[in-house]
């Protein structure tokens, strides 16, 4: 992960438990649970897990975190959503392979 990235990682990290722990920012939080951040796992050099702990109940919430367009962007995933990413790499190589002879830089002809 490129320092950059790394540093607005790490002040965007602590903005996600603010972000769950408020009802009127985070509606499903019926029970206005309060959260705090657990740990900041990167994953690639575009993407990280945030861990946040639930300090009422102790369990645990995963925060998917991605940059693009320089900024970091997040969704709580649920196991629907991780099931189709899980599918998504086949798709994504078949698309690809699709478009490779499509595909033309007119600065190179």
């Amino acid at each position: 992960m490129k320092d950059f990235v790394k540093k607005k990682l790490n002040l965007y990290a602590p903005t996600i438990p603010v972000i769950l722990s408020d009802p009127r920012q985070n509606p499903n939080n019926t029970m206005a649970y309060r959260f705090e951040l657990d740990r900041v796992m990167p994953l690639s050099e575009d993407t990280a897990a945030i861990i946040c702990r639930n300090v009422d109940t102790e369990k645990k919430a995963a925060v998917f975190a991605w940059w693009i367009g320089n900024r970091w962007w997040r969704l709580v995933p649920t196991d629907s959503h991780v099931l189709g990413m899980l599918m998504f790499p086949a798709i994504k190589g078949t698309v690809e392979a699709e478009n490779f002879d499509k595909i033309t830089n007119p600065e190179e002809d």
